[in-house]
Parts: C-alpha cells; structure tokens; sequence
C-alpha cells in the first residue's frame, strides 16, 4: 500500500496543538509578575491569530476561498506580527506595533485579494506572501540576535525555528517567482511544500515553549538577584554581603594575602529623618551610595548592613591601603 500525507490534516492538526498551547500559556501567564505579564499575552493573541488562520487555509475547499486565502493568510501574518512585538518587548526593544500588526497584515490581505479576483495567480501570490511572513520571521530573528544581552538555550531554539521558517518561505518565494515553479494548489504534495507546513506547523508550539522558558529563566534570575540587592539602593544586603565576606576572608587566609573591611555609616542621619522625613533619608542613602560607587575601585564590594551603615570589602589591601 503506497503512503499518503494529507497536508490538510497535519495543518489542522498543528493549529489545534496551538490553540491548545496557547491557552495553556494564558493560563500560566496570569501567575506570572505584571513586567512579564503583558509580554506572555502578546505572544497567546500571536498564537491564537496563527492557530485561526491555519484552521481557515486547512479548510480552503469547505469555505469561501476570501476566508480561507485573504483572511487566512492575514491572521497568520497577526499572528507572526505578535510574536515579534513579543519578542522585541522581552528584550526591551523598539516595538513597531504599527508597522507590524498594520502594514505586513494588511499587505498580505491585499496582495491575496488582488491576485486571487482581480488578477489571479497562483504562483506570484505564493511568492508574494512568502517574503512578507519572511520579513516577520526576521523581524522575530532579528529580535532575538539583535541585543547584548546574554543568550540561553531556549533562545537559541526559538531563533533557530524562525530562521529555518524565514529560509524555506524565502526558498518558495525564489521558487515561484524566479524560478518559475509550477504550482498546483496549496496541498501539493513536494518537498518543500512539506518542509514549509511542517515548520509552520510546529513553529509556534515549539516557539511558544521556549518563550515560556524565557520568561521563566528571566524571572528566576530575578528572584535571586531580589534575594541578594537591597531594594533601596540597589547593591548587596547584608546576607548576601556577609556570604561574600566569609568567602573572601576564607580565600585571603587560603593565599595569603591581606584583605581589608571598611565599615561606613552616615554621620546624624537620625537628624535627616528626623527634621526632613524618611523620603529625605532615603534620598541621602542613594546619594551615599551613588558616591561611594565612584570611589570604590572594580574589584571592591559594596552592601548595606541596615540602616545608614554600608560595607566595603577590599580584596588585596592592607591596612594602610585601606586607610
């Protein structure tokens, strides 16, 4: 018996995994700080748009072919277009709702509609439509890569996808436009049809948990660095800086070498509170610090005891040094 692949049934079967993957980040996303909160549900509506318009182009011979082509292919491009507003969001990048949720959309409606009634052709509207969701899979891409921030594993799966999805559509789109390729219908069977729905298909599931990891990675970093910063002035709490001070004391006894520990404490800060309120106070313990940072060397540690009193660890230093 010959094997057959209907690619109707692997697209609705990729949009139902991502409808169900992203209500399930919906869901996780409502348990997750408000810094974090309104980036998760950028990337469920991008989810949710992607999953409605894989769901119309699986149905192109059941209904109107304007909700399966023009609509269908303009709620995936919303849905890439989220995605990217996602991602640029996550990294604290420039976000151009505009330019993505409005004019590669809309472009991809118009270009759909017009060569699908008014001037139809297949092989130029495929073509078409594939470099503008390439451009949004390098946008996606770009927003990964595009930033110093250190990059992790699930940063590098999710690039990784939008890149292999921005180099098959841009090989459809040299197909079909320069190449000439024949095209005869959406579910034709070839391999890069297949490579294209296949990576389409688990793009934004495999996407989606990655970009969960992410914000879960990035919101236990945060919680370890709220466990050891002062929340006021920002530099080591007294756990965290005694826990540095019994290891370098440990390591200057190891090697030998001098270490010093100065101890600072602001001179009638009670009088500041006193007269002038805590915010005053609370001024002048920033403005300690702030001044205190610019006269620290690079290798010197810097935490606040409690109070008005600060630390300040001095690897390699004697006490003349110190003083």
């Amino acid at each position: 018996m010959a094997w057959q692949f209907d690619i109707r049934t692997a697209i609705l079967v990729g949009a139902a995994l991502t409808f169900l993957i992203g209500a399930m980040m919906y869901a996780v996303s409502s348990t997750q700080p408000d810094a974090y909160r309104g980036t998760m549900r950028w990337w469920v509506v991008g989810a949710l748009s992607y999953a409605l318009g894989f769901v119309l182009t699986g149905m192109r011979d059941w209904i109107w072919i304007g909700w399966s082509a023009v609509l269908g292919n303009g709620l995936v491009a919303v849905g890439m277009a989220c995605f990217a507003i996602a991602l640029r969001r996550f990294f604290g990048l420039q976000e151009w709702r505009k330019r993505l949720l409005l004019i590669i959309p809309l472009s991809a409606m118009a270009v759909s509609g017009t060569l699908l009634f008014a001037m139809p052709d297949e092989g130029i509207r495929l073509g078409l439509i594939s470099i503008l969701l390439a451009s949004l899979a390098g946008v996606c891409v770009q927003s990964i890569y595009g930033h110093a921030l250190p990059r992790t594993l699930s940063q590098h799966i999710i690039g990784f996808y939008f890149l292999l999805g921005l180099a098959l559509l841009m090989a459809r789109a040299m197909a079909t436009l320069l190449l000439g390729m024949p095209t005869h219908g959406i579910f034709e069977v070839n391999p890069l049809t297949l490579a294209i729905y296949a990576v389409g298909g688990l793009m934004p599931v495999v996407g989606t948990i990655a970009f969960l990891l992410m914000c879960t990675e990035r919101s236990q970093r945060e919680i370890e660095r709220t466990a050891r910063t002062d929340h006021l002035t920002g530099i080591y709490n007294r756990g965290a800086i005694e826990g540095l001070a019994g290891r370098m004391i440990s390591a200057s006894i190891r090697h030998g070498t001098p270490m010093s520990l100065m101890v600072v404490d602001i001179d009638h800060f009670k009088r500041i509170n006193d007269e002038l309120g805590h915010a005053a106070g609370d001024k002048a313990l920033l403005a300690t610090v702030q001044m205190m940072q610019t006269l620290v060397r690079s290798c010197d540690l810097l935490g606040r005891l409690g109070g008005e009193e600060f630390v300040v660890l001095m690897p390699d230093t004697d006490a003349v040094q110190a003083r």
